[in-house]
């Protein structure tokens, strides 16, 4: 099955999930959520099963849970932040959307980078990831510095 296919299939299941789900008044516009997911993860599940006849390979299941574990994390903190900027600070939907979807933003690249999601060279192949990786590269070279600092100390402790 080709991924034009999956993709089809997804869309499917999406436009019918949609006339059902949008009908019931107690979802409403959350069955376009709803099928949105269910649609996607078909998808994904078609793709990941015919790459994985055809190519024989294995996914490290790590690197999944990984990446799920981030997007559930960033969705949590998305929310969180929306609920109490919306609830206590800003009243401007538009304006807590904004800010919510920035703070995801960075929160997502910070743990991709953090649980090492992606890789320094696949991070060099998006905007500013020349950028990014030249900041991880110094904090990591203040880190050293500050091991070879501490570990110069417990000597000199030991003399």
């Amino acid at each position: 099955m080709t991924p034009s296919i999956a993709v089809f299939v997804g869309a499917v299941i999406k436009t019918v999930m949609n006339l059902i789900l949008i009908k019931i008044p107690s979802i409403n516009i959350y069955g376009a959520a709803y099928s949105s997911i269910v649609a996607q993860m078909v998808g994904f599940l078609i793709s990941y099963y015919t790459l994985k006849k055809k190519l024989d390979y294995k996914i490290n299941r790590k690197d999944i849970t990984k990446s799920i574990f981030v997007s559930v994390m960033m969705g949590i903190i998305v929310f969180a932040s929306y609920t109490l900027m919306y609830k206590n600070i800003i009243k401007s939907n538009l304006i807590t959307l904004m800010i919510s979807i920035l703070i995801g933003m960075v929160s997502y690249l910070l743990m991709v980078i953090k649980f090492e999601v992606i890789s320094r060279e696949e991070l060099q192949t998006i905007p500013l990831g020349n950028k990014i990786v030249a900041i991880l590269d110094r904090q990591d070279e203040i880190k050293e510095g500050r091991k070879r600092v501490k570990n110069r100390r417990e000597r000199n402790r030991k003399i």
